[in-house]
């Protein structure tokens, strides 16, 4: 499945479980997904399944996380040759953006099952802002950026907050005053303001 870790990489009980449930949320949705039928497609029992995931609940919404865990990973080998980590930022944010606007899963779930998705990315958000950040704190840390040992930084995790609320927002609401309707348009915001606040971040950074 596109967005999915390389099938090449061994593959846990866990990582097979939700593989197979985000099949079946591709094909049914969330609303009509089954430990049964996930049992089926997998080839485990119940008990196996509800041994990693206690619930239904938890099954989809760990499998949804799985999906962008993966998505994010092919974003960042896209843009890992460019070296300047402000552009490596400003670039990832145009092709996250664009990218999700084109994922299949994620667009048939906003038209089709709102109710259920919305709240994973507003108000129940919190693992993926975190998923999010984790993603842009590890692009500054990449070519020409800081060191991978360099010490966790509030100011860095705030650049990557905001960030990523900037394409939660624009990826589900697309009515806007600012022209963002193709990658031209979404890289000149990017390279406008995303740009700005890393320059503003790597400029405050170099003065301490």
């Amino acid at each position: 499945m596109p967005g999915s870790p390389a099938a090449s990489r061994p593959v846990s009980v866990r990582e097979r479980i939700l593989a197979s449930a985000l099949d079946q949320i591709g094909d049914f949705g969330v609303r009509r997904f089954t430990v049964d039928e996930l049992a089926r497609r997998v080839g485990l029992s119940r008990v196996t399944i509800y041994r990693h995931f206690p619930s239904r609940g938890e099954v989809v919404g760990a499998a949804l996380l799985y999906e962008l865990r993966g998505f994010l990973t092919e974003i960042e080998e896209r843009v890992a040759t460019i070296e300047n980590p402000e552009a490596r930022l400003t670039e990832a944010f145009v092709q996250v953006i664009v990218g999700l606007r084109r994922h299949a899963m994620l667009q048939r779930l906003v038209r089709t099952e709102p109710e259920l998705l919305l709240p994973l990315l507003t108000t129940e958000g919190g693992p993926v802002l975190a998923i999010g950040r984790e993603f842009l704190v590890g692009l500054v840390h990449g070519p020409g950026g800081l060191p991978p040992e360099a010490a966790p930084d509030p100011e860095l995790a705030a650049l990557a907050e905001v960030t990523a609320r900037l394409v939660t927002s624009f990826t589900l609401t697309r009515d806007s005053v600012i022209p963002l309707g193709d990658e031209t348009q979404l890289r000149r915001f990017a390279v406008r303001y995303v740009g700005a606040l890393a320059r503003e971040y790597a400029a405050a950074r170099a003065a301490r």
